[in-house]
């Protein structure tokens, strides 16, 4: 009963390495991520072989039997990396889900592969896929960009379901995270709240199926906890397509059917079950279309002043799904440019085949100055074309709805920006003459922000002498 089946030690020379995430593949392989602060980690088949931080995430799969290495490999860029959370495919590969700040302006040497998402904003989850061989197969930033605060973007849980759809759970201080088919919006209000999320992804890692907040925490009450948010511990029941969500909270969460619906002290406990059907595809549609739009007002003026709201409309239903329509809708100080244009459209084609998609486009104008954030909705409706595909919504037809949030800058000046060219040049002369007699001074200006910069002047200061 009590008998060690194996115990060994897996390290590196002088440094720190830290296990965050375990798990064990169907024949009984040990699969281990989180951080290490040396290069002399043991790698082996590895598909980055070497260190390149402050620190890396590592991939480590040891055999059943303990006594083999199966394949280890460094994860990560010039910065720091922590792989947090580990799962397996339905294709039975290995997905890893950590956290990565890295500077691509600097350097662009984190492993990305097909991906989705390839800018890092100050800090980033990232999602690497890899073959029970080890083999890289996708590595992708998820491309949920942190507008506010500078603290950590945390994956906590990361799995997949029967049909490769890929479940993400983590905390957050990006005030821009999406909501994508679901009701639960929340806005944090302090500079140390966090959110906690639910992501979901299709197998390709292309499109998010689904995008949710569960509630807000403050990580100052959580000291214990602050590496993962609120959440500690989940389980995908993949035959039911549930998912079972348990940590604690401090500030809000949305309750339904609760034992207890409402908070008793500084920290609760918390369990959530979320039904995400999308392996049985009874939410059969999704909607790509920016999740951020930017507007910036400096002296009452506003940039830009309109702007396109494009959605396209994917059918991932068995069956043709025809009599679409969609409809937008605007908050107070948005309105259709120009006025008069229909808020419900039909789409083109109006009809869609499994797998075929639509595009509708508005064009949205600033009506009237606003300083707080806000959000458009976009929702389609359609009509399943034979009953027994019908008999799978209550409303006989597919409904698919999308949030896209606007953020509004106070300054849309203060860019951030990076000026390349020569720091310095050379002349040779006697001073009266000098060679060259003339040089020609180029230098780029490069936007690095989300928003789009209005057009400016370049200014060039001369010393006497010179003109």
């Amino acid at each position: 009963v009590d008998s060690l089946i194996y115990g060994t030690y897996a390290n590196s020379d002088y440094s720190a390495n830290y296990p965050f995430a375990i798990d064990v593949d169907n024949d009984g392989n040990t699969i281990i991520t989180g951080e290490t602060q040396h290069g002399s980690f043991p790698v082996k088949n590895a598909f980055q072989p070497d260190y390149n931080g402050s620190s890396d995430a590592f991939i480590f799969k040891l055999s059943a039997t303990g006594d083999s290495l199966i394949f280890s490999s460094f994860l990560g860029g010039d910065g720091f990396e922590r792989g947090y959370a580990i799962g397996f495919d339905d294709k039975k590969n290995i997905i890893v889900s950590g956290y990565t700040i890295d500077n691509p302006y600097i350097n662009k040497s984190f492993p990305l592969k097909d991906a989705r998402d390839s800018v890092n904003e100050r800090g980033e989850v990232f999602l690497t896929k890899v073959s029970p061989k080890g083999e890289l197969i996708r590595s992708t930033y998820l491309g949920i960009n942190r507008i506010v605060g500078y603290g950590a973007e945390l994956p906590v849980y990361i799995d997949a379901d029967n049909c490769g759809n890929t479940f993400i759970v983590g905390s957050t201080q990006s005030s821009n995270f999406p909501v994508i088919n679901s009701k639960r919006r929340l806005f944090m209000g302090a500079p140390y709240e966090y959110l906690l999320y639910v992501c979901v992804l299709d197998s390709e890692w292309k499109d998010i199926l689904y995008s949710g907040h569960l509630g807000i925490f403050t990580y100052f009450y959580l000291p214990n906890f602050y590496y993962g948010g609120g959440a500690i511990n989940c389980f995908l029941d993949k035959n039911n397509q549930y998912l079972y969500i348990t940590g604690m909270i401090v500030d809000s969460m949305e309750t339904f059917n609760a034992m207890q619906d409402k908070s008793r002290g500084i920290l609760d406990a918390f369990i959530s079950r979320i039904y995400l059907p999308f392996c049985n595809q009874e939410m059969p549609c999704s909607i790509i279309s920016p999740d951020t739009v930017y507007i910036g007002a400096k002296f009452g003026k506003i940039n830009p002043a309109q702007f396109p709201v494009t959605a396209s409309l994917v059918n991932r239903d068995a069956s043709t799904v025809d009599s679409i329509g969609g409809t937008i809708t605007l908050p107070r100080g948005l309105a259709l440019d120009p006025p008069g244009q229909p808020l419900i459209k039909t789409l083109t084609p109006a009809a869609l085949s499994p797998g075929q998609s639509g595009v509708l486009s508005w064009l949205v104008r600033v009506d009237t100055l606003w300083t707080k954030d806000t959000c458009i909705t976009v929702k389609f409706r359609g009509r399943y074309a034979t009953e027994e595909m019908q008999k799978k919504c209550l409303s006989a037809g597919m409904v698919c709805a999308k949030n896209i949030f606007i953020k509004v800058y106070d300054d849309t000046y203060d860019l951030y920006c990076r000026l390349t060219g020569p720091d310095s040049v050379s002349l040779s002369g006697d001073g009266k003459s000098y060679n060259p007699d003339s040089l020609v001074l180029s230098y780029t200006l490069r936007n690095i922000d989300k928003r789009a910069a209005p057009l400016g002047k370049a200014t060039l200061l001369l010393p006497d002498g010179a003109n």
